[in-house]
């Protein structure tokens, strides 16, 4: 049983009756082309299409004209643009990441349903808590196995702060015996330094500045049950921290 359904934030549940969800798996689409001198086309390809949820929102309303309020704030509620959190009370606190495909109104004596369609780019539910572990001091520090949940990799957000470059010219952060991540610092200042290890992102930033790893570096994964253990392996840092949002695929 569903007990509310929320949207970036907002509960539609608490204001339309949300009825007939689905949460489908997605379907292959097919990428074809014509070719010269052949009849019909040539099939390229095959990739998984989007993940599609679905449901009806009910509006509903003695009079007309509180029917077309309740509507339009509805549509107001979805049609923000851009991916957004998208919430089930079954999901037990998990949301995906979604957004609005398609909306279409049928009117009743007294009532509108709205059929609403969405689609999750990203197959994945994410926990709704950011996880982290913080070295107040840049001393090494410990990921515990039973931090790193769910069934899926992960990417982690590297934060440092007062970060120092070292005689190399750059600060260097590395997870176990990995390949490190090493950032070069303009200046012999401390530094700001924030890495994004998403595949969608991938993005440094020094004071709020957009650079790169060196050519030599390694982004970071995390596996689901496994601990690490992250230090400073050229350069210091004043404190980092290192946060990441546990998924689990669907």
């Amino acid at each position: 049983m569903i007990d509310f359904v929320k949207y970036d934030g907002v509960t539609l549940t608490d204001q339309w009756d949300i009825v007939n969800v689905s949460r489908n798996s997605s379907a292959m689409t097919s990428k074809t082309q014509t070719v010269q001198g052949r009849a019909g086309a040539v099939l390229m390809g095959t990739a998984p299409a989007p993940l599609q949820v679905s449901f009806i929102a009910l509006v509903r309303g003695q009079y007309s004209e509180d029917r077309r309020e309740s509507s339009r704030r509805l549509r107001a509620a979805l049609q923000k643009g851009g991916v957004r959190r998208l919430e089930f009370s079954d999901d037990g606190g998990l949301y995906y990441l979604a957004a609005l495909k398609d909306i279409k109104e049928t009117r009743y004596k007294r009532v509108t349903a709205w059929a609403v369609t969405m689609d999750v780019f990203e197959p994945f539910l994410f926990d709704s808590k950011t996880e982290q572990i913080v070295s107040s001091n840049g001393a090494s520090a410990n990921i515990p196995a039973t931090k790193v949940d769910g069934t899926a990799t992960t990417y982690p957000v590297v934060d440092l702060v007062g970060a120092v470059r070292g005689s190399g010219g750059y600060v260097e952060v590395k997870i176990d015996s990995g390949t490190p991540m090493r950032v070069t610092l303009p200046t012999s200042s401390a530094s700001r330094v924030i890495i994004d290890c998403s595949p969608s992102t991938r993005s440094v930033l020094v004071n709020g500045t957009a650079t790169m790893l060196t050519i030599d570096s390694d982004w970071w994964t995390l596996e689901p049950g496994e601990a690490h253990t992250v230090a400073v392996t050229a350069g210091t840092v004043a404190s980092y921290t290192v946060s990441w949002i546990n998924r689990w695929a669907v």
